[in-house]
């Protein structure tokens, strides 16, 4: 009896970081494919299996939840005390902040899914995942006013990214998937993969097929998306544990010490696998993506705060940040660790051009077709041409309410009848427009894309506030820089993908950052 009275005592001591240790083991887990397949009557639309006519249930939407349960239940005070500050710094009302936003958009894909009974579980099921990703604003929100939370769900990025990195860089070099055991792969939701197996992204080099990188995904470009996420965080946490250790290290008489050793190889590697495992997953989205967003994110690095007034000006020095010369240049300094590994990684790619550069080239030719006669023939821009070709119709025909959540598949056959094409489509034929800002408009109405460019915006004039304001840390600063790059990052590729739209990882990656902005 007195172990358990101590073993209850103990678990009342640290129930209020229940919600941090769950919200940890949803970031790890939001990769993996763990979930429940709910069949419904379009889940064989196209012939075969398809995606996007069924309903799921995750682990991270478990995780999620009960998250939210135990802020709730364990952390009230917190709560309600960081939504009075909220209020008062927003001037009175919420409506103007992201997370209302994000909850009157979910609110619009309700009224959109209610005016659609035709799909209604299916457009439901899509709004109740727009709620579940302004809950994911709000829980993000709340663990990031504390700073050791903050700190926790950066690291759990980081080492999530790492723990992708090795699986997918297993995967490529020996052509098959990690988890052999069908038990493993229905917990972890790792995609079979061999270079035979139909519906695996491949390249074709030299007549040779060979398989892509995909961590535990279910395609290669969301793993490319997620590697660009984790490795904008592992910049800023390598930059932020540089000025507070390493540099206090090499200062020191025992600059040599095994510690800051191990802390060096450390980051060499943990950069070196997802500098990797990005090329392995040959996205090219991804690595134009990257590269852009990596030229915003020291640019915004680099600016000076706006002027402010006398008021702010007499605030203690501790408090302000003024970014001089000597910032700037410490911004481009002590980057050994990460030449070093991006060096690494540039040398396996030279040693892999003839595949790069083939897989760069791919497709880039494009076949002029008339528009009734163009259907998709496993050609990437003839292919993503004929989707949006069938958003903009629908777009016309339901230009304020959309078509419903998650029914744009099902505008392709009325697409098809209306211009005379009776050619068949196969299964893999039928997919989301490779737009997030079309396939939105589609789905959702003009309205609807509004509410969500407006949320965009939101979260990224907060972030950008934050680093010309002289009130904010250098280390907020480079946290922001590195957010608002990964956000474009995303805003890049969604204009040639469709996954932060449609899929549950892409969902919830897209949405974490837009709560890590507004923090």
């Amino acid at each position: 009896m007195q172990v358990i009275i101590t073993s209850i005592m103990r678990i009342h001591l640290h129930q209020q970081n229940l919600s941090s240790y769950l919200f940890g083991l949803f970031l790890f887990f939001l990769p993996l494919g763990t979930r429940k397949v709910f069949l419904t009557e379009y889940s064989f639309y196209t012939g075969e299996f398809t995606e996007y006519g069924s309903l799921y249930l995750y682990l991270s939407d478990l995780l999620l939840l009960l998250t939210a349960l135990a802020i709730i239940f364990f952390n009230r005070r917190e709560l309600i005390y960081g939504l009075r500050k909220l209020k008062s710094k927003s001037g009175k009302s919420l409506f103007s902040h992201p997370i209302s936003s994000g909850t009157l958009l979910a609110l619009w894909f309700f009224l959109s899914a209610l005016l659609h009974p035709d799909f209604l579980d299916l457009t439901l099921f899509r709004a109740a995942k727009m709620l579940e990703m302004a809950l994911l604003l709000g829980v993000v929100w709340f663990m990031g006013q504390r700073g050791r939370n903050l700190s926790l769900t950066l690291f759990v990025l980081a080492f999530a990214g790492l723990f992708q990195s090795i699986i997918a860089i297993y995967q490529y070099f020996t052509q098959h998937s990690l988890f052999l055991s069908p038990l493993w792969h229905k917990l972890t939701g790792e995609t079979l993969l061999a270079p035979e197996l139909p519906g695996v992204a491949k390249l074709v080099v030299d007549g040779e097929k060979m398989v892509r990188a995909y961590g535990t995904f279910p395609h290669p470009n969301l793993l490319a998306g997620f590697l660009i996420l984790t490795l904008f965080i592992s910049v800023y946490l390598y930059r932020h544990h540089d000025a507070d250790l390493l540099s206090r290290s090499v200062n020191s008489p025992n600059s040599l010490s095994a510690k800051l050793l191990s802390l060096r190889l450390f980051w060499t590697f943990l950069f070196l696998c997802q500098f990797l495992a990005l090329i392995l997953t040959f996205s090219r989205s991804a690595w134009l993506a990257l590269g852009l967003s990596g030229l915003i994110a020291w640019l915004l690095a680099t600016l000076r705060p706006t002027n402010v007034s006398r008021e702010t000006i007499a605030l203690p020095p501790s408090r302000l940040l003024f970014v001089s010369r000597e910032t700037i240049s410490t911004l481009n300094t002590r980057w050994l660790e990460v030449l070093v590994a991006l060096s690494l990684a540039l040398v396996f790619a030279l040693s892999s051009a003839n595949i790069i550069i083939s897989r760069s080239v791919q497709d880039l030719t494009f076949r002029a077709v008339n528009q009734s006669e163009l259907v998709p023939s496993n050609d990437a821009f003839a292919d993503r041409r004929f989707f949006q070709i069938v958003s903009r119709e629908t777009i016309g025909s339901y230009p304020i309410f959309g078509s419903g959540p998650g029914t744009s598949i099902y505008q392709i056959a009325p697409y098809l009848q209306r211009h005379h094409i009776i050619e068949p489509l196969t299964s893999w034929q039928y997919q989301p427009t490779h737009n997030i800002y079309l396939l939105s408009a589609a789905e959702i109405g003009l309205i609807g894309l509004f509410l969500y460019l407006l949320l965009i915006v939101q979260a990224l004039s907060q972030s950008y506030q934050k680093i010309v304001s002289r009130e904010t840390s250098l280390d907020a600063k480079r946290l922001h820089s590195c957010l608002i790059a990964t956000l474009v990052a995303f805003l890049l590729i969604g204009c040639v993908d469709h996954y932060f739209w449609t899929l549950q990882q892409g969902q919830l990656m897209f949405w974490t950052v837009i709560g890590l902005m507004i923090i």
